[in-house]
């Protein structure tokens, strides 16, 4: 029986998933690296990069091709007026090497979705009887590379540092709610 998924629960159960099945690889979720927000980062050993753009409605899906971001110049991405900044740095490959959505099953269509970017369905089952389920993935579209160039090494001395104090900040928040427990 399927159920409705949220972002998180799809976030999370995609970074498990590579987690498990694509060890070497690296995962981080919600990331920002300089003016750009990730939901989802994948990192192999060889420094390419593929985005994850987890989506959980076809309003939010088509709004992420209206998104500006005034920090941006036109020659950030060559934009013309009255497309997404975002998209353009996508397509023009000045992001990542590849570019997914991820979205509930069947929310959108692989003709829906730009020639620049694959699809992956998420798709949660509740085994029948119990309260337990399991969120299962499914490439609909493969994404075409992008560009040829590695993940900058600035960034990810960037995408580090921020990693590392993201978990000081979660541990020391652990160690004042157990503090307040004792």
């Amino acid at each position: 029986m399927a159920v409705s998924l949220s972002a998180k629960a799809i976030t999370d159960a995609f970074c498990n998933y590579i987690l498990r099945e694509e060890r070497r690889n690296k995962v981080f979720p919600n990331v920002y690296l300089g003016r750009w927000e990730c939901d989802i980062l994948k990192l192999t050993p060889s420094d390419y990069s593929t985005e994850y753009e987890v989506k959980t409605s076809r309003v939010d899906f088509f709004n992420d091709f209206k998104k500006e971001v005034s920090n941006y110049s036109r020659e950030d991405c060559g934009k013309v007026v009255g497309t997404s900044v975002k998209h353009e740095q996508i397509k023009s490959g000045k992001r990542t090497n590849y570019f997914y959505f991820v979205v509930p099953d069947g929310l959108v269509t692989a003709e829906e979705c730009p020639e620049y970017a694959g699809l992956i369905y998420a798709k949660q089952y509740r085994l029948f009887g119990s309260e337990d389920s399991r969120i299962y993935f499914s490439m609909i579209k493969s994404a075409p590379r992008l560009t040829k160039e590695k993940f900058a090494k600035e960034s990810l001395m960037d995408l580090y540092n921020k990693i590392y104090y993201r978990f000081h900040t979660l541990r020391m928040d652990k160690m004042k709610k157990d503090e307040s427990i004792n």
